[in-house]
């Protein structure tokens, strides 16, 4: 047997065997790669999503899991990695942070995919992904400084606006957008699990900052309730004395008589008492009732 035959032989069982699973599953792409010809290359690779497609001895094939995925980098052995992958940067000032780090992903070109890592998508979370989140959150973190995240400045946040944190966890996820975009994967949500927990000295600080912070604004309130109060009083005084000044004899008399003519039933009295000595009653002729 010749050793060209020999060759094509082994090419033709190895291909065989690697490619015995025809079936495309739900949620899996299958990129084919041609190894030789004109359209060799993983610059050419071609997708397939459904159906049935067996690979021949001269061709790569790679499934790819297209669903969205969740994966947490922690210092809990139990999730995700039997490793500690919980993430550390520096600030600006070269301080060191710990962060344990939610990822929402998915693989939304399955060619790109291929043509970046040359592999399949399994244990993609655990490596490259793991390398690529670390690598943009050192980045990114050595340009905020302690203040920008932790607000240590002790200035109130208007209503509505977004922490120094939230804002740096924003700017990560764009980063890290950007970067494995044009390898086709597109990264969905991002969140620090249990915020970022600073070093003990530094916890204290931001502890100290605040409680005044909260005394401040307590503070801040009871003025505000004090001036309204005073507000109030100042109002009301203003009131009683524009009152008083307006209470001539005359305008006594003339409420006396509104009042009096607001109790008069309309009725004329039938009969006169000239007084209390015993005398009969003396009636009132000519006033009518009607």
């Amino acid at each position: 047997m010749s050793n060209h035959f020999k060759l094509a032989a082994i090419a033709i069982f190895f291909g065989i065997v690697s490619t015995g699973c025809s079936m495309i599953e739900p949620g899996t792409t299958r990129v084919v790669v041609q190894r030789y010809g004109d359209k060799a290359g993983f610059e050419n690779a071609e997708e397939i999503n459904s159906g049935s497609y067996k690979c021949s001895w001269d061709e790569a094939c790679y499934d790819i899991n297209t669903s969205i995925k969740n994966y947490s980098y922690t210092s809990d052995t139990t999730e995700g990695s039997s490793n500690n992958q919980q993430l550390r940067f520096q600030t600006a000032e070269g301080v060191d942070l710990l962060v344990n780090m939610g990822v929402t992903y998915r693989v939304a070109g399955p060619a790109k995919f291929v043509s970046s890592y040359r592999k399949d998508d399994d244990n993609f979370a655990q490596q490259e992904l793991y390398s690529a989140v670390r690598d943009v959150l050192t980045t990114t973190g050595s340009r905020y400084s302690l203040t920008d995240l932790f607000n240590m400045t002790g200035t109130a946040r208007n209503k509505g606006s977004k922490s120094g944190m939230e804002v740096f966890q924003d700017q990560v996820l764009t980063n890290l957008k950007q970067r494995l975009s044009s390898r086709g994967v597109e990264i969905l949500e991002l969140s620090f699990l249990n915020g970022i927990d600073p070093p003990g000295p530094l916890k204290a600080q931001l502890e100290a900052t605040q409680r005044a912070k909260a005394e401040t604004a307590k503070a801040e309130e009871e003025v505000k309730r004090a001036r309204a109060r005073q507000q109030v009083a100042l109002i009301e005084a203003k009131t009683a004395a524009i009152e008083a000044q307006q209470l001539t004899p005359m305008l006594l008399r003339s409420r006396e008589l509104d009042l009096l003519e607001k109790k008069w039933n309309g009725a004329y009295p039938s009969t006169l008492i000239i007084n209390g000595n015993g005398q009969s009653p003396i009636p009132i002729i000519g006033l009518s009732n009607k």
